[in-house]
């Protein structure tokens, strides 16, 4: 007899998740499937462990404001996460934001607290048909923007921030003072 079981998430720990299998005798093949079954189950991603905000600079520039409630975070990730505007039902309107390219970015130190980081990428090397996220990770997980696109980010002014947001009607982002986004990180936390 094999029994798998799951638990789920904690996010106040660094275990995600664990899987218990009682061998089967007698049965190699069963057994097999059973444990690829438990390994599938296993397979979980770190949690969330911040927030991120975009502020624009008085230069124009953009500065990725990293807020980690624990842990630590050592790469910026530029993610596609889907068409710009999207389809019925939030889903994809087409599948050309899948070939958006996905950059890594390592940051000069590792990360644990707050931090302010220079983007990598200019605003002009995204696509204008693409939703995105950046990701600030690490071993101990992950810290995320609100979703943008490029007219986004162009709707910020110097000193203000994109940040994540379910207040905004389209769920997607909401541009705050500094005063503001500290707060809400320190809410997150």
């Amino acid at each position: 007899m094999t029994r798998v079981s799951q638990v789920g998430h904690d996010s106040g720990s660094s275990i995600c998740c664990r899987c218990t299998v009682t061998r089967m005798r007698g049965k190699p093949l069963l057994w097999l499937a059973a444990l690829a079954v438990s390994l599938m189950l296993t397979s979980c991603t770190p949690g969330d462990i911040g927030t991120v905000g975009i502020r624009r600079e008085a230069d124009g520039s953009l500065t990725a404001l990293i807020r980690l409630c624990r842990g630590s975070v050592d790469t910026l990730l530029l993610r596609p996460v889907n068409s710009v505007p999207p389809g019925a039902g939030g889903g994809p309107r087409s599948d050309g934001w899948e070939s958006a390219s996905s950059p890594e970015y390592p940051l000069d130190v590792v990360v644990t607290g707050d931090a302010d980081v220079l983007l990598a990428f200019a605003e002009d090397e995204l696509r204008v048909d693409v939703l995105y996220r950046i990701y600030a990770s690490g071993r101990d997980g992950r810290a995320g923007s609100g979703f943008f696109a490029a007219a986004e980010l162009a709707l910020i002014e110097p000193g203000q921030i994109l940040a994540p947001s379910r207040a905004d009607a389209d769920g997607l982002f909401q541009i705050q003072s500094p005063a503001g986004f500290e707060a809400a990180a320190d809410r997150y936390c």
